[in-house]
């Protein structure tokens, strides 16, 4: 969110330390520490919760240090120009500081999705059948995507008591008060 050149000259680029807060927020929310922060530790591999921890104290510190700078500037332009054009000066910095981080991120973006190791795709559980037990197709992609789809839900006491009630609508007069009480005590 900073620029280290003034305005005119010919390299408008961020800093380092920007692009390096961009790879670090990005790891912490996927839960990856990234190369920089492995070179940090040498050849020993921190574990994960630290090098989150240490993540968020460099991502602390750039997020710092692009406030300092933003201030500089801020200070500076007001103590060289009148406050009208001081603070369209900052306005201009601060749009081309937005749209180049916006550049940046974009470009960005797919080397850090490429960081994200991928999971294999399962193909679901084998299914084992007792004996010559043929089972249909669509039986065996339901019981292979394991046990919480392979029986049938569990319905609400206010689902089986409406079932209660329809049953009893179907039986004869007589029965119907019978029907509801032994479908109420099971």
């Amino acid at each position: 969110m900073y620029v280290t050149k003034a305005h005119g000259s010919k390299d408008d680029t961020l800093t380092e330390p920007f692009e390096e807060e961009i790879k670090s927020s990005f790891c912490i929310r996927q839960r990856l520490i990234p190369p920089d922060v492995r070179r940090i530790f040498g050849c020993l591999e921190p574990s994960p919760t630290h090098g989150m921890r240490v993540c968020k104290i460099l991502r602390a510190e750039w997020q710092y240090q692009a406030r300092v700078f933003r201030e500089s500037l801020y200070l500076k332009l007001h103590s060289t120009y009148r406050p009208t054009t001081a603070t369209q000066q900052f306005r201009f910095f601060s749009s081309m500081a937005n749209r180049t981080t916006e550049f940046v991120w974009q470009h960005t973006l797919p080397h850090l999705r490429a960081m994200i190791p991928r999971r294999p795709a399962t193909s679901g559980n084998s299914i084992h059948t007792y004996g010559d037990v043929v089972l249909p197709e669509f039986a065996r992609d339901v019981l292979g995507m394991g046990p919480k789809f392979a029986v049938p839900p569990r319905s609400s006491a206010p689902e089986l008591v409406t079932y209660v009630r329809q049953v009893s609508r179907l039986a004869n007069d007589a029965e119907a008060d019978r029907c509801v009480s032994e479908g109420l005590d099971v």
